[in-house]
């Protein structure tokens, strides 16, 4: 090896020749690449059905809690192809108290409010189980943000801590939508 000024050739430096480090890119670019095709290959796959359709049908439990936001205690449907009246809820051991005016609820039909195991449960009535999602739950919301003073004038407390879209209902429910699952399915096991 020549060495010019006191320094050995960089060619000499290098740890590796070029076809070494020609491997070692090949390599790289096959550990980063392939992973990726793979990943690629499998997101988009699926189980499509014949004709590259993918059936994305999707199966409602009919008797199932479906959660409307992010916590079931305070928002919730079930039984979208159900229509209920207020007979199977008496008939339940809800207790009628009141008749509502239905001038703040759009598209209700009539809204009652009674009590279940010592607990509150407003229940409005409306067309469809599609008209409560859509007009009752709005009005539902509204009133899970409404509060009451005690009368002291140091405490409130809400009024109602959750609400159920049940069929063609949308249940108020004092603490949380448990209360009114439970009477859903009061009126179901007497059938």
């Amino acid at each position: 090896m020549k060495r010019f000024f006191g320094h050995t050739p960089l060619a000499s430096l290098a740890p590796f020749s070029s076809h070494e480090r020609g491997k070692r890119v090949l390599r790289a670019w096959f550990a980063v690449v392939v992973p990726i095709v793979v990943a690629v290959a499998f997101a988009c796959g699926g189980n499509a059905s014949e004709g590259g359709v993918t059936d994305t049908t999707e199966v409602i439990d009919e008797t199932g809690i479906n959660v409307i936001g992010d916590r079931p205690e305070i928002s919730a449907w079930t039984r979208p192809n159900r229509e209920f009246g207020y007979e199977e809820f008496i008939e339940a051991g809800w207790k009628q108290h009141q008749i509502y005016e239905i001038d703040t609820l759009p598209n209700a039909l009539e809204a009652r409010y009674g009590f279940y195991n010592r607990r509150d449960v407003e229940i409005r009535r409306y067309p469809s189980h599609e008209a409560a999602m859509n007009d009752g739950t709005a009005s539902a919301e509204e009133a899970l943000d409404r509060t009451v003073h005690d009368g002291s004038g140091f405490a409130s407390r809400r009024v109602y801590g959750g609400y159920l879209v049940a069929g063609n209902l949308v249940m108020m429910c004092e603490v949380s939508t448990d209360d009114c699952i439970e009477l859903i399915e009061a009126t179901e096991s007497g059938e």
